[in-house]
């Protein structure tokens, strides 16, 4: 009797467990193939998986992949730039007209300064921002980068060494950083990576933890779609 009462249990048991809500798992899981939780001082290490998740999430290009589609290979869409073309004069500029009233998360204005700044950060061996592990991989994914210049608050041109009309598809890799971030940590990109990110995407990041992680919160500086929510990087 006392076996047929503990198999009745047993047996109802499962029956409930069996009709638990769906939503009692709520952690997604994805793994990283990287050696370590990627900086987020505007440009990740650690490859494309930096890119994958403490770049395009926290930072923006002028020109970003539209992802909006998996059922097709991803076309470009306006980012910090709404537009862009060639120079009608010079098959190796393109004119980037920016994007109006933009702050970086910090509440620092994104701006042609912003753009020049950055781009010396990567490309400028003399600039006080210059970083050196950040112009090898900019350099890399941007071989054909020649100059580059204000023209005005809202405008920037960038002149190639040679024609590229592929131009754009490599200007998804650069990512632009509040400069006050640089400034606040007294000029020293190591210490940028303790403080709070700062740049103009969907998500932000307090700062790195201890233990190897980062927090990702969704409600950046441009808007979050809905239905985004904390998410923490480990390893």
């Amino acid at each position: 009797m006392i076996i047929q009462k503990a198999s009745c249990t047993l047996a109802l048991a499962a029956v409930l467990l069996s009709h638990q809500p769906a939503l009692a798992e709520t952690t997604l899981r994805i793994a990283m193939t990287a050696s370590d939780i990627p900086t987020a001082t505007g440009l990740p290490n650690n490859g494309f998986e930096g890119m994958r998740f403490l770049g395009y999430p926290i930072f923006e290009g002028l020109v970003l992949w539209d992802l909006t589609r998996t059922d097709q290979l991803a076309a470009l869409r306006p980012g910090l730039a709404e537009k862009w073309e060639q120079d009608p004069a010079d098959n190796k500029t393109w004119i980037f007209h920016l994007r109006r009233g933009v702050k970086f998360h910090d509440g620092t204005d994104f701006n042609a300064d912003a753009v020049i700044w950055n781009l010396d950060r990567y490309f400028n061996s003399e600039s006080p921002q210059f970083e050196p592990p950040s112009s090898a991989m900019s350099r890399a994914r941007v071989p054909v980068m020649g100059s580059y210049k204000k023209i005005d608050d809202e405008t920037v041109a960038i002149t190639t060494t040679k024609p590229a009309s592929y131009f754009p598809y490599m200007a998804v890799y650069l990512l632009f950083t509040s400069p006050a971030s640089f400034e606040k940590a007294g000029k020293d990109w190591a210490k940028v990576a303790t403080l709070p990110a700062a740049g103009t995407g969907r998500s932000t990041s307090p700062g790195s933890c201890r233990g190897r992680r980062r927090i990702l919160r969704a409600g950046g500086a441009t808007g979050t779609p809905p239905g985004r929510r904390k998410s923490t990087m480990s390893c």
